[in-house]
């Protein structure tokens, strides 16, 4: 009995030291007051702001790889900066997509880590990354039929927002059909096959021609540029698009795919990149950028007149990088 009960202590003992541990690595990870409170004060008041937005992207893991933890740091700054809108650069669900709208991703995924009334009561404007096109891509544009908040009309379109006494167009492209190595993929090859990049193409020719707002973002999942995991690795989808942004001048490119944030600039366009919502990856490159960090963190754009304050926030509420575009 004395050896049983040992075994037993031992057990516990150990059992308990794990829960420290990893409450400690939570702690470690939890938003703090402090940090918090600090960041605030560092960015653009929300009364002098003409708009104000939050992007995020690969973060559909049902609440891992601090995915829970970046969603309630979100939610305190969207209760203090009062966003307009979110913006999912994709990879929205893993790692097969959704398979119905009635799938259990929805509710572990979306409305859990993200079920604050700061995030639910404003539209969520989302493209499609590579693995969300694995399963029903039918079902994440019904499902703003369940949920009005969620906004995925069409595998590309384009929306205008207000700000101030001007208007920005915003336009989430479909970019998985540039990804030329995609099309003898049996994950990504049936979708991309049956997509219309040359119709996708003059849409946002035929839009970008006829904008008269001053500001263009566009929002696609893969970066043209990258100083993450894939920096240096050929891009078909920057031989698609960087002409036609160039010609048309657009104010910036926010991009996901690589699981971390990032600031480029090769010339006269600014690239984000906005996809570190859960699991992570590494900077191979990081002389590429203006700035890159691996490590859970969302994206608020703030517009005053006609400047556009861009920063990282990462699970703690601290802001890692602000710059202005």
């Amino acid at each position: 009995m004395r050896q049983i009960k040992s075994i037993v202590t031992s057990q516990s003992t150990l059992i308990l030291v794990c829960i420290l541990l990893v409450s400690a690595g939570c702690r470690s990870k939890s938003l703090s007051k402090a940090v918090y409170q600090s960041s605030i004060d560092s960015l653009i008041s929300p009364d002098s702001v003409d708009l104000c937005f939050f992007v995020i992207g690969d973060w559909g893991r049902r609440g891992k790889h601090g995915q829970t933890q970046l969603g309630k740091t979100m939610a305190a700054f969207a209760d203090e900066l009062s966003p307009s809108f979110v913006v999912s650069t994709g990879d929205n669900f893993y790692p097969d997509g959704v398979e119905s709208i009635e799938d259990s991703h929805w509710r572990e995924s979306f409305e859990v880590p993200y079920g604050y009334t700061s995030l639910q009561s404003i539209k969520w404007y989302n493209v499609l990354g590579n693995h969300d096109i694995r399963g029903n891509v039918q079902a994440q544009m019904d499902y703003n039929n369940v949920n009005p908040m969620w906004q995925l009309p069409a595998t590309y379109y384009a929306k205008t927002a207000a700000a101030g006494n001007d208007s920005v167009l915003l336009l989430f492209l479909e970019t998985n059909s540039f990804a030329r190595g995609y099309y003898q993929s049996d994950s990504y090859g049936p979708f991309v096959r049956a997509q219309d990049t040359t119709a996708q193409l003059a849409w946002m020719e035929k839009v970008l021609e006829t904008n008269t707002d001053k500001r263009v973002f566009v929002f696609g999942h893969h970066p043209l540029y990258t100083a993450g995991a894939r920096a240096g690795r050929a891009n078909s989808v920057r031989d698609h698009l960087e002409k036609r942004f160039e010609e048309n001048n657009i104010h910036a490119y926010i991009a996901g795919h690589e699981h971390d944030v990032q600031h480029l600039k090769p010339g006269s366009i600014d690239y984000f990149v906005s996809g570190a919502g859960s699991a992570l990856r590494e900077i191979k490159d990081p002389d590429a950028a203006l700035f890159a960090e691996s490590t859970n963190a969302f994206m608020v754009v703030q517009i005053v007149g006609n400047r556009t304050y861009v920063s990282f926030i990462d699970t703690t509420g601290k802001v890692i990088y602000l710059t202005n575009i």
